[in-house]
This record gives C-alpha cells, sequence and structure tokens, in this order.
C-alpha cells in the first residue's frame, strides 16, 4: 500500500505539473517556430547566396585585369572551394570556362572531402575532359570523357547570349559526385564588356540536405525544400508522402490560405507545418522552405528528458521497497527453513521438516507441503512417462531413447525414416490411418531387420532407427538396400484402407556417444533433406561430408549475398539479341548480372540467383537490378545507340508479386527518361505457381503502359502448353536445351519448328538461345525464325564496352 500510494502521488505531481504549464509552451512554441524559421530562411538564402558571391569574385578578377592569367583563376577556384563554407558544409563543384573552350575546374569528394581538379586538352575529338586523382595535373587521371565541346554546352551558349546569372534546374552530369545537382552560371565580363566565360558552381542536393541536417533542433523538427513545381528538392530526413502532399497542396492550392512564414497550419497528426520562400539575393532561385515541428517543442522537450523524472520516481519507489522487505524479513524469520527447502519439493531429495518449536500456522504448512511434494513426485514421474514414451505406439520418444544406455552399446549407424504421406492420410482418411501407417511400418521393420534395433518415434511422421554394430560400409549399404526396398515396395496398412508407403531415409554411419548424438541426429537429418529433394520419391542417403559442405557453402554464400548490394558487387553486362535477317544490325539486348564477392570471387548466377529467391533477396537485388538496368540504358542510349532499343530484364515471381513493382517500375522509367517501349520483362511460367491472379494483372498492367512481356525458357517446363493460353505474352524464347541439338537431333529440330508455328499462330516473334555456331544460325533463319542470341553474336559484355554511334547498334561481321 506504501509503494502504491507514493506511485499515485508522484504521478497526480507530474499530471498537473504537466496540465498547468502546457497552455504557456504552446504559446512559446508558436513564438519559438517562427523564431527558428527566420533564422533558417536567414541560413538557407545565405548558402545559396555562396555560388553567386564566388561567380562575382572570379568577374571582378577580369574588371581588375582584362587579361587574367589561367594559373591565377585556376588558383582562385580552388581558394573558392576552400574558403567557401557555411555550417561546415562547402560548395560541391566550381569551374570556369573560357570563351575559347577551354575549361578548369574543382569538385569535391563527398565521402571524403578531397578536392579533385576538372580540365580539358585538346584531342582528335577536339577536347577531352579530364578528371584528376588530386588537386594538380600531374595527379593519376580517374575519368576521361572524350569530345567534350565547351563551346556547344547548351548552359554555356545560353551565359554568352544572356550575358546574366541564371541557375540550371536539377540535373546529373558527369561530375565526380553522382546525384542531381543545381548550378549557378555566372558570364564573365571584363571592364571593357567583352564575354570572357563562364563561372559554374554546383551545389548537390545531397549536399543541401546535409545542410539542413545541420540546422535541426535534435530529432525533433523536419526540414526540407520544394520548388515552384512542389518537388523535393532537399530534406533533412525521410519525408512521409503525406506530408509532402500537404506541402504542395499548400502551395499550389487557391483555396489553402497560407500566410507565409507567420501562421503554422496543424498538420493533423500533433505537429505543425510552416512554410515560408527562400531564394539567392538576385531572386534566381525561388524555392520553399517547410519546418515540421511537434505542435508543443517545449513541451516535447521535456517529454524527451522524462527519463529523469522516471529515474526519480524509480529511486522513490526502490527506497519503498527496501523498507518494506526488511520489515518482511523481521516478520518472517521462522519461515526461512522452509523457502530454502522449498525448491526440493516433487523432488526424492525433499525429508519431511523437523517439527521444532514453530507457530501451529508454520506447522500446518509444513504439513501440507509434506502432502503436496508426496502427490508432485508421483505426477512428475507420470509426466516422464508420458514424455519419454509415445502413447499411440508404445515406442520411446527422441527424450526416451537418449536416456536409454544401450543406444551407445558399441552402435554407429542410425537413420532418420520420415513418412511422406503421413500426413495426408491423417487429413484425408483422419488419425487412425496415419497411425495404422506407422504400425503397419513397425511390422515391417521388424520382419525386415534382426533383433536388437532400436526404434524411436522423433515425430508424428519421422521415426528414428538404431541399428545394431555394423561392421563395415559393406554391411551398411546391405542395411539401407533393405530400407530402400521396403520404401520402394507397394504395400497396404489394412484391409479396409489400402496405400502405398512412399518416404524417404537419411543414414548416418559413425560410433554413436553422447557426445556426438546431437550432431550425428544434424547430418541425418542432412542427408534426409537431401534425400527428399530427389526428383522421386523412397530414396535412401547416406550421409556425408560433401552434404554438410554443401549447406555450409550455401550459408556462407547466404551471408555474402546479404551484404553483396552495401558492397556495390553486384555488375550488369548485356547480351545482344539479333535479327537473323541481318545479323549485324541489333535492336535488342539481354540484361544479365554479375557478382564478383570479395570473399568468394565470381559466383554463377546459376548459383545465387536460385538462393535470392529462396531466401526473399530477390527483391531488393531485382530492384537494383531494374533501376541500374535503365540507367545503363539511358547512358547506352545517350552514347549512340538506337532510341528504341530494347532491353529485356529478367524479373522473378515475387518480384512480380509485390504490389509496388509496377509502378516502381514506371518512376525508374520517368527518371531516366525512357519510353516504356525501351523495356521487356522476361518471365517463366512459375510465375503463375503462387497467385496467378496478382502476376497476371501486374502483366496486364504492365502490357497496358507500353512495356513488352517475353516468356522466357519455352518448352523447359511440364506446364507450358497449360500456361501458353492464360499469359499474356509478346515474345516467345525456346530454351537453348533445345537449340543446342539442332543440327544433329531430328527431335529437337521438330520441337523448335512446332514452337516456331505455335508463335506465328500467336503473332509473336521467336528468340532462339544458345546460338553458338554459324550453321546453327543458318538453320534457324531456314526454319523462319525470326530473333537470336547467343555467344556467336557476342558475348555478355558491359554496356559501354559494345561499339554504338548514330543510332545505330551493329556487330562487327
Amino acid at each position: 500500500m506504501l509503494v502504491a500510494a507514493s506511485f499515485v502521488v508522484v504521478m497526480l505531481m507530474n499530471f498537473y505539473l504537466n496540465n498547468t504549464v502546457e497552455d504557456i509552451f504552446s504559446t512559446l512554441n508558436a513564438d519559438l517556430l517562427q523564431t527558428n524559421n527566420a533564422l533558417a530562411t536567414h541560413k538557407i538564402g545565405m548558402y545559396l547566396n555562396m555560388p553567386a558571391q564566388a561567380g562575382t569574385r572570379i568577374e571582378n578578377r577580369f574588371e581588375d585585369n582584362a587579361r587574367y592569367p589561367a594559373d591565377k583563376v585556376q588558383k582562385e577556384l580552388r581558394r573558392l572551394m576552400r574558403d567557401n563554407v557555411m555550417e561546415g558544409v562547402h560548395l560541391s563543384q566550381i569551374s570556369y570556362a573560357t570563351e575559347t573552350g577551354s575549361y578548369v575546374g574543382y569538385s569535391r569528394d563527398t565521402a571524403t572531402g578531397a578536392l579533385h581538379l576538372i580540365k580539358n586538352r585538346p584531342s582528335e575529338a577536339g577536347f577531352d575532359l579530364l578528371t584528376y586523382a588530386g588537386k594538380k595535373p600531374d595527379s593519376a587521371i580517374l575519368r576521361q570523357d572524350k569530345g567534350y565541346d565547351v563551346l556547344s554546352q547548351p548552359w554555356f551558349m545560353q551565359a554568352r547570349t544572356m550575358r546574366t546569372p541564371f541557375w540550371n534546374a536539377s540535373m546529373v552530369h558527369s561530375a565526380l559526385n553522382s546525384g542531381p545537382v543545381m548550378t549557378f552560371r555566372q558570364p564573365i565580363i571584363d571592364a571593357s564588356g567583352a564575354f570572357r566565360g563562364v563561372v559554374s558552381v554546383d551545389i548537390q542536393q545531397q549536399t543541401l540536405s546535409q545542410f539542413l541536417r545541420k540546422m535541426k533542433r535534435g530529432n525533433l523538427d523536419t526540414l526540407f525544400l520544394v520548388n515552384r513545381s512542389g518537388n523535393l528538392v532537399a530534406a533533412s530526413g525521410d519525408i512521409p508522402p503525406t506530408v509532402l502532399s500537404l506541402a504542395q497542396h499548400l502551395l499550389h492550392s487557391e483555396s489553402a490560405q497560407v500566410d507565409v512564414g507567420k501562421t503554422p497550419v496543424d498538420t493533423g497528426n500533433g505537429k505543425l507545418m510552416l512554410i515560408s520562400d527562400v531564394t539567392d539575393e538576385a531572386h534566381l532561385l525561388p524555392l520553399s522552405l517547410v519546418i515540421i515541428s511537434p505542435g508543443n517543442y517545449l513541451r516535447s522537450l521535456i517529454a524527451h528528458y522524462s527519463w529523469r523524472n522516471t529515474l526519480g520516481l524509480v529511486a522513490v519507489v526502490t527506497g519503498v521497497l527496501i523498507c518494506v522487505i526488511f520489515l518482511l524479513l523481521q516478520l518472517t524469520g521462522p519461515l526461512e527453513e522452509i523457502i530454502h527447502r522449498v525448491y526440493q519439493l516433487g523432488t526424492p531429495h525433499w525429508t519431511r521438516l523437523a517439527r521444532g518449536k514453530m507457530f501451529p500456522e508454520i506447522a500446518e504448512l509444513a504439513t501440507e507441503l509434506d502432502k503436496k511434494s508426496e502427490s508432485m513426485t508421483a505426477l512428475l514421474e507420470a509426466n516422464r512417462n508420458q514424455l519419454e514414451t509415445d502413447k499411440e505406439t508404445g515406442l520411446p520418444t527422441l527424450a526416451g531413447l537418449v536416456n536409454n544406455a544401450d543406444i551407445y552399446a558399441q552402435r554407429n549407424m542410425l537413420a532418420l525414416l520420415h513418412l511422406s504421406n503421413h500426413s495426408s492420410l491423417s487429413n484425408l482418411l483422419g488419425p487412425e490411418a496415419g497411425l495404422g501407417l506407422v504400425r503397419f511400418v513397425l511390422a515391417q521393420l521388424n520382419a525386415i531387420f534382426p533383433e536388437g534395433m532400436l526404434v524411436a518415434r522423433v515425430r508424428s511422421d519421422k521415426l528414428l532407427l538404431i541399428f545394431p554394430p555394423v561392421a563395415g560400409m559393406q554391411q551398411a549399404e546391405v542395411v539401407m538396400s533393405k530400407l530402400q526396398e521396403m520404401l520402394s515396395s507397394s504395400m497396404t496398412a489394412s484391409t479396409d484402407a489400402g496405400f502405398i508407403l512412399t518416404g524417404h531415409a537419411g543414414c548416418v554411419m559413425e560410433n554413436i556417444t553422447p557426445q556426438r548424438l546431437d550432431a550425428l541426429l544434424l547430418n541425418a537429418g542432412i542427408a534426409l533433406h537431401d534425400a527428399r529433394k530427389q526428383t522421386s520419391d523412397n530414396h535412401v542417403l547416406m550421409f556425408t561430408q560433401q552434404m554438410y559442405n554443401d549447406g555450409l557453402n550455401r550459408t556462407v554464400m547466404h551471408e555474402q549475398l546479404i551484404h553483396a548490394l552495401e558492397r556495390n558487387e553486384f555488375s550488369l553486362v548485356m547480351q545482344p539479341i539479333i535479327g537473323l535477317d541481318d545479323s549485324f544490325q541489333c535492336r535488342e539486348g539481354e540484361c544479365l548480372v554479375r557478382w564478383h564477392s570479395e570473399v568468394l570471387g565470381f559466383v554463377s548466377p546459376d548459383k545465387f540467383i536460385g538462393l535470392a529467391e529462396d531466401t526473399g533477396l530477390i527483391i531488393p537485388l531485382g530492384r537494383w537490378i531494374i533501376e541500374n538496368a535503365c540507367q545503363e540504358l539511358a547512358r547506352f542510349i545517350a552514347r549512340g545507340a538506337p532510341e528504341n532499343f530494347k532491353l529485356h530484364i529478367n524479373v522473378s515471381p515475387l518480384e512480380l508479386g509485390q504490389a509496388n513493382f509496377v509502378a516502381g517500375l514506371a518512376e525508374c522509367l520517368k527518371y531516366h527518361r525512357l519510353r516504356p517501349e525501351n523495356i521487356c520483362i522476361e518471365i517463366t511460367e512459375t510465375v503463375l505457381m503462387n497467385d496467378k491472379h496478382v502476376a497476371l494483372g501486374q502483366l496486364t498492367e504492365l502490357r497496358n503502359m507500353g512495356i513488352s512481356v517475353a516468356l522466357d525458357d519455352f518448352g523447359s517446363g511440364y506446364s507450358s502448353l497449360s500456361y501458353l493460353h492464360m499469359l499474356p505474352f509478346d515474345q516467345l524464347k525456346i530454351d537453348r536445351d533445345f537449340v543446342k541439338d539442332i543440327l544433329l537431333n531430328s527431335r529437337s529440330e521438330s520441337v523448335i519448328a512446332s514452337v516456331l508455328d505455335l508463335a506465328r499462330r500467336f503473332k509473336t516473334p521467336l528468340v532462339a538461345e544458345g546460338i553458338e555456331t554459324p550453321e546453327m544460325g543458318d538453320k534457324l533463319r531456314a526454319m523462319g525464325c525470326e530473333l537470336a542470341q547467343g555467344y556467336f553474336y557476342g558475348r555478355p559484355q558491359a554496356f559501354d564496352s559494345w561499339p554504338v554511334a548514330d543510332g545505330e547498334f551493329r556487330l562487327t561481321p
């Protein structure tokens, strides 16, 4: 009661104080939010004005000296990159392009903060833009962009024409640091009015986000910038879509009344939103700053540090408890001996308490404990028998078998037998049918194997067999053959309900000891698992070290696969798909993923793709493949590939089953400025194995967008024809196993001819995979095949390894 009373008093005081000051804090919070908003707006404006200050500084040099030396310009640029800093955030990149086409600049590595010189030099293509590893041209070259003509750049021509400063919209260029940037362009006009060049200053959007994070009040405020179109420019953290949508609505809705920079808006979830305009001094970059703050910031600060109040309350309660416990110990001394003995209750170690001088109530308690101990001992013995004996068959359970010393009497072979159809029989015919199967198997085991074999029922459908001592592997193979024969024979378990026994077994041959028993059971389970993976029923396998190694390798590969994306160990290659009517003109290609692990080296896709699908890692891996494939395709087209080039991307059933798959793909296409016709999704018939309605809906939506669908590995499954009428597709790809023997096997030729006829009736092109010789290509062309893919036309290579120019992608004959 004392503890409860103390707790109630402290809670009431806390409640009273919180409610008393809440109104005062609410008023102060609104004023504080406006003050913070004004400060943040001022600082952001100063940061956005840094590029203009840098450009003005360079222009002043030309006003003082119309022939300002190039080496001094370079030093001035480096000084600006070093000195222009605010809140610990520097400029991202600065450069100067002259009216004669010279280009020099510096870029900052966002990870290390190091400066990298960027400079062009004459070459056969005109000028090459070089990015160096250090600040000077004698350092190593990190990047070389050939044919970079400054004078033909749109921004340079715009600066020479306008002769006034301007900002470029958010864009992605070939700077050292990837990611969207905003670029300030300052035309340089000397004292005579002559145009001398352009100073360009970049602000990376991620750098601007870093600047916003430095201005946050701990974890209580969220800041983000949007442009006049409502698009997110930078943010101090993750912005919920609902918050961004509300800010866009308030900025663009005519009905929304927003007092910019003055009146906070309630977001509806206990937070306030304050929107204010922010720009540079020249008003060339109009943005809107949005601050999200708790509805009562000062109240949140108190809640943030409420652990101190909690600690004080715990200290008070702990002190009271110590007092209470002390009093109880003083009052309950006579019970101490019983308390120490109560742990022996229900065990053979329990002895009756000696009746000395004690209170009658304690003596009565001791008598009752004696009675309870006797009853508990009997109950525990009954429970032990129940745990160690299977009540349906009378066999020992695994716990009972482990306590049997006979299993360690020079025995050296055990088997784990799984009755595969036990569960289906029990579900269809009832538990008696499943129990009948177990009893029948036990009868067969007793008839086939000699006396001395120990059997335990470790699960309703699983038996553990421990054989008498086996003299060598030859005798072990005899035991396994008998077990295989029993499983393979067609037998009935009763005269009332007939059925066939199906099962698998995993065996281990090693001396059985108490220390190794768990490991032997694990190894038997591994062998049983491998037996169940066989294509047919009734397999018996002996455990080998290779089985363990395969499982261990799979585990190691899984661990490495988890971190492969973080380590950037994946890469993409492309294999061309050519038209057989013109084998040197390529308009399609298949995107393939490669994994070069730091630990495992090169890992074949046949090994890690299946593992990724089994573990669910195919979802983030597939997202990475789509994003990078779109990026590579956009660069490929920009480099000179046909604008209608179609890239095939393999998609697993798990990816297609994601609700946001179509939206994510559409967003990726939009971001990289690709058309839906540039993408073809390759699937297999397994997409219909799980939820076919979801898969069909996703495929239909993709095709409605204009994205093509190809049915890959056609003919390799058992049900290709049954699924063909259900799947929406635009192209068939016949499995390479049929194509490889087309010149030698008439059956393969007949299969391909049938598939070609099927494709013509569906009015879809057929792609033949695995073409390795010109004779195979000629044969398929003569049969009417339109498209082909294989090593003869090109092995998979990196996108930038394929020569493209002027909208054409032609393979070298």
